[in-house]
């Protein structure tokens, strides 16, 4: 029993590899690249790539490629989320313990608006992380022998990750909705974006949990039968005219 269950571990482990190394690799590229700038600090300088071993893999495995082939709707989500972490997560972290600011000059225009900065790099992000995830998917699709999904439509733990994912991109507009009470000021002066950021994660997955699981086991079904009625009205409704 206990070889049977080590051997389902090793084939996992080795999935988790076989499928999540051509992501993590263009993801922690990016991210390198993308903070590659001599005056950035050591959290921003690795964060990005980090972030990138952290999420990227275990989202490859067990949500875009989690039924053989990688879907390039789930790769898109995946990936818009994920750049979003890589940037977000090391820039908050930095300037929470060291009171770093954007170099660029657009950042240093903002001067404190660090949260609207935060909204634009969230908004700037999602499609150059869904772009590079369509990508990768698009070569392992090509790589892949796995047979065609057999089951296209998502489970409820897939829809609740999808709405997750959402959630994680949502988060940074969150922030402008919370209370000004949770602006802890740090001792140099600068927000302390670790602990809004949190709370913003904290107010928003949840809910994208929820709303995704409740649309897989309801919400599909009640569009369904909507557009099942319109179409019948109108059905009936041409009928009507046409007397």
């Amino acid at each position: 029993m206990k070889a049977a269950e080590h051997g389902a571990d090793n084939i996992g482990m080795r999935r988790l590899v076989r499928i999540g190394w051509l992501p993590t690799l263009a993801f922690a590229t990016l991210g390198a690249l993308s903070m590659s700038e001599s005056e950035c600090g050591v959290i921003l300088r690795y964060g990005s790539s980090a972030t990138a071993l952290l999420f990227v893999p275990a989202l490859w495995r067990w949500y875009v490629a989690s039924q053989g082939r990688p879907r390039y709707g789930r790769a898109a989500l995946a990936g818009a989320a994920a750049a979003n972490l890589m940037v977000i997560l090391p820039m908050a972290l930095a300037a929470s313990l060291t009171g770093t600011r954007p170099t660029d000059p657009f950042g240093e225009g903002l001067g404190n608006l660090q949260i609207l900065f935060f909204i634009v790099v969230a908004v700037a992000t999602g499609p150059i992380g869904a772009a590079a995830a369509a990508i990768v998917t698009m070569i392992q699709r090509l790589w892949s022998r796995s047979p065609a999904e057999s089951n296209p439509e998502p489970d409820a733990p897939a829809a609740g990750l999808s709405g997750a994912l959402i959630a994680i991109l949502v988060a940074p507009f969150v922030m402008l909705t919370l209370p000004t009470s949770l602006e802890r000021k740090l001792p140099h002066g600068s927000v302390d974006l670790v602990a809004l950021l949190t709370c913003a994660y904290v107010c928003a997955i949840p809910i994208g949990v929820v709303a995704g699981m409740w649309w897989s086991k309801i919400g599909r079904a009640l569009w369904s039968r909507a557009g099942l009625a319109f179409k019948i009205a109108r059905s009936n409704l041409r009928v009507m005219t046409e007397r």
